[in-house]
């Protein structure tokens, strides 16, 4: 669980099981949130006959296996500290794999083994497969099995890098992206961007937007409370995410230099991990706002909803997201949301207040009007989270199992449980 990647994971495959799909959930590593979805976990090295279905068997219909197996993937493990370049934003010093780290590559092939080994014992109809790190496996997968891959683009290298992308990075992208039998992005930007980085056909590729994953955040009573030592009348704006180019954390910075001008009392938290916190930190102190500036690092579920009810404001001015699930999570707990249209949850929330993420002094205004008035807040808070309840998991889903059968036609073939 590293970001929005794994919740969504997490929420559409509990939504797949509930409509009567088999998922054998392969996971890389020891990571846990399977269990919240289905008691069966079965680790790689104890595989057997209850695992690999004979040729006459098929599971009971909405079954679930989370496989864990080696290795483990850290896709951030290895950053360094960014410098800033030339278009204003901070980027990673060189091409080289300092947001990855060097045994990642090593890793994503070593998934792709195990993942052959799997396809030869299962009977399934369809491979799917979540960015970039798991192509290589789906793609083995495929060539084993016989079986359609359908590739689920949730952020590429463009997005997550901006100008500072990783050729080897781009490579598997385009290599699975073109392999994929169906491609499904999460929001109509990152089609185009997947039809003008990749020339790939427009047809092959469908538009799912992510729901919301009310799981990761727990039940409203068990949110841990954030401990600040601060006082408690002054009013929080928060940044959640990762602390990359990516999500624009630099523009929130900015933005709240201008908003303590006007509000002085405001704190503002970051909230997450990455590359660029070191950084920031400087500029907060070259701003002379660092006694109004709090990071906090890495909040997991229950601690995330405890900083979203702590939040007056939450703000998310992506540079380039292909969604943006935290911004429905703060919607569903009635948390006043500024997004940049840069997003794409941009395309489907209406009770958001929306900016482009360089214009700086417009998110600060909006923020300001959110603090000054309340009632305006708080009715815009409960529009969104009653939107928020809206989307859900269940229509994603319906629309992935929808393509699995079209691609499964076009295949010539027939699923197992019909």
């Amino acid at each position: 669980m590293t970001g929005g990647l794994g919740t969504a994971c997490q929420g559409l495959v509990k939504s797949l099981v509930g409509q009567g799909v088999d998922v054998f959930f392969v996971m890389p590593g020891r990571t846990s949130g399977g269990e919240r979805i289905g008691p069966r976990i079965v680790e790689r090295t104890a595989l057997d006959d209850r695992l690999l279905t004979p040729a006459n068997r098929v599971l009971p219909r909405g079954d679930f296996s989370l496989i864990r197996v080696p290795p483990a993937l850290n896709p951030y493990a290895g950053a360094r500290a960014p410098v800033e370049s030339k278009t204003g934003l901070f980027q990673r010093p060189s091409l080289e794999q300092d947001l990855y780290g060097g045994d990642l590559l090593e890793a994503v092939k070593a998934l792709a083994r195990e993942t052959r080994k799997i396809a030869e014992g299962l009977r399934f109809d369809i491979v799917h497969a979540h960015d970039w790190m798991t192509f290589p496996a789906a793609i083995a997968a495929r060539k084993v099995s016989g079986k359609p891959f359908v590739a689920h683009l949730h952020s590429t290298e463009y997005d997550r890098c901006l100008d500072a992308i990783w050729p080897p990075v781009c490579r598997i992208e385009a290599e699975g992206l073109a392999a994929a039998d169906a491609i499904i992005t999460v929001s109509a930007r990152s089609k185009w961007q997947v039809v003008e980085k990749y020339q790939i056909e427009p047809e092959k590729i469908q538009v799912v937007h992510n729901g919301l994953n009310r799981d990761h955040l727990g039940q409203p009573e068990e949110a841990v409370p954030l401990e600040l030592s601060h006082d408690p009348a002054r009013k929080i704006v928060l940044f959640l995410g990762r602390i990359t180019p990516q999500k624009g954390p630099s523009f929130f910075l900015e933005a709240a230099a201008r908003i303590l001008e006007t509000e002085p009392d405001t704190l503002f938290l970051f909230a997450g991990s990455g590359d660029l916190v070191a950084a920031l930190v400087e500029r907060t102190a070259e701003l002379g706002i660092s006694e109004s500036v709090l990071f906090l690092g890495f909040l997991d579920g229950l601690q995330v909803q405890g900083a979203f009810q702590a939040a007056s404001v939450y703000v998310m001015p992506s540079v380039s997201d292909p969604f943006g699930i935290s911004c429905l999570e703060a919607m569903y707990l009635q948390t006043p949301v500024v997004v940049s249209n840069q997003t794409g949850i941009a395309e489907v929330a209406e009770n958001v207040l929306k900016v482009n993420y360089w214009e700086v002094e417009e998110i600060a205004a909006k923020v300001v009007r959110l603090l000054r008035d309340p009632q305006y807040a708080s009715e815009l808070a409960s529009r969104g989270a009653a939107e928020a309840r809206r989307i859900t998991w269940e229509h994603p889903a319906a629309r992935c199992r929808g393509l699995y059968k079209e691609v499964l036609a076009r295949s010539g073939l027939r699923p197992l449980q019909e």
